[in-house]
């Protein structure tokens, strides 16, 4: 209980309490108990302003420690699920935590979808023009079929589509697009979500 004595008056009932106080809890017994809805009252007259601790007083905590009702609410609020990673991106993953001090992987991979679902909702409805970038092991030549496949039903969006290839292993594919964001959106999710894409990025910008 927080106290702030405001005038003489105050003081001197706050000091009498006090006294009176240090009676009545002169036994073991009186100090167990509860004072009266109107003793209650009359003490609380006393001050003009006074603080509860919301557990064991105003709820009651039916647990051992004040920090196990975190505990309990994470598990109530938060589902769990399982992420298959490859060595190389777990290691990327525990990088990033550690450089950005998250506790754990749980809580960069919680921020890391709830940045990306952010960026998704910004005014989709505005003119964006950017870019989709995909990079991909030109051996499996699926790959390339699918992206050919998918473009063609964006051709209102798709300004150029271009590919690069790095080395014997890998091709750079980068499609210059412009529309609106959810229709970008739409595009750059059906070519990154192929199965054997090994990165794939939209980066857009506001164009109207």
């Amino acid at each position: 209980m927080k106290r702030r004595i405001m005038g003489g008056e105050k003081r001197d009932q706050a000091l009498r309490w006090r006294q009176k106080e240090k009676l009545i809890l002169g036994s073991e017994s009186a100090r167990h108990a509860l004072p009266s809805p109107r003793q209650l009252a009359r003490r609380l007259a006393c001050f003009d302003v006074v603080c509860f601790d919301v557990f064991d007083t105003l709820i009651k905590r039916n647990v051992r420690t004040p920090k196990d009702v975190f505990s309990l609410v994470e598990r109530e609020a938060l589902k769990r699920f399982g992420v298959s990673l490859e060595d190389n991106l777990l290691e990327s993953l525990d990088q990033y935590v550690n450089e950005n001090g998250f506790a754990n992987r749980s809580q960069a991979i919680r921020f890391l979808i709830e940045k990306n679902v952010a960026e998704r909702k910004w005014q989709c409805n505005h003119i964006v023009a950017g870019t989709i970038v995909i990079m991909y092991d030109q051996v499996k030549k699926e790959i390339s079929l699918k992206i050919t496949g998918i473009q063609q039903n964006y051709k209102d969006v798709i300004l150029s589509s271009s590919q690069y290839y790095i080395n014997q292993n890998f091709c750079l594919h980068i499609v210059t697009v412009m529309g609106t964001a959810h229709r970008l959106t739409e595009l750059s999710d059906k070519l990154t979500t192929i199965k054997g894409i090994k990165h794939g990025k939209l980066v857009m910008s506001r164009a109207d």
